[in-house]
């Protein structure tokens, strides 16, 4: 009996139908020409995987040929050639040629950077409370008109391990400088909190 074409759409060598030529390839024998089938193919690749060997009509190659040993021939190419498929729903089987967007290694790493920052400024007032409250769950926070305060205790609560105090500047926009910063009780210099406008 004629092995069946698995291509969507294709009747080739069913009941009714008139003979035509297949290639293989199954899990055990051609499985990287399985695995680029499959994505060329365009059916529910679900659905091709399920299969344990795969058929595809010759005359769906647009390609060169090569003779494998102990007779036969077999594509250089998945098959690209689907009639009554929309061009629009084809599969890409090219590789996008990646975006040099950002130049180097290196610019993007200064991008990053400069994005990170951005991220950091401290813009509104109201905005930075609820910045720090997301990006430091574990730190209680305690704020009134003009101050900030961030604590964080130990794993009982008895004792302070680090302890941020901001005070706010009375401008349009809120701006805080640091006040005071202690980690287990000793005193932090302000210098390790720099931040750059």
């Amino acid at each position: 009996m004629p092995r069946r074409c698995s291509v969507y759409k294709c009747d080739g060598n069913y009941d009714g139908k008139p003979y035509s030529a297949t290639v293989s390839a199954s899990l055990t024998k051609y499985p990287d020409d399985r695995k680029k089938w499959i994505a060329a193919m365009p059916n529910d690749r679900k659905q091709l995987e399920k299969l344990a060997t795969i058929n595809v009509c010759k005359h769906h190659f647009d390609c060169e040929w090569y003779i494998v040993q102990g007779g036969g021939e077999r594509p250089t190419q998945p098959p690209s050639i689907f009639p009554g498929i929309p061009k629009s729903c084809l599969k890409q089987t090219v590789a996008k040629t990646r975006s040099t967007k950002g130049g180097t290694a290196e610019a993007r790493l200064v991008m990053k950077k400069k994005v990170d920052e951005k991220k950091d400024c401290i813009m509104n007032f109201e905005e930075f409370i609820k910045i720090i409250s997301t990006r430091h769950p574990l730190y209680r926070v305690i704020r009134d008109e003009d101050n900030l305060y961030l604590s964080l205790t130990d794993k009982i609560g008895q004792n302070v391990l680090q302890f941020i105090h901001f005070k706010r500047v009375k401008s349009d926009f809120g701006f805080l400088f640091l006040q005071k910063a202690e980690k287990n009780g000793v005193q932090l210099s302000k210098k390790l909190f720099v931040t750059k406008k």
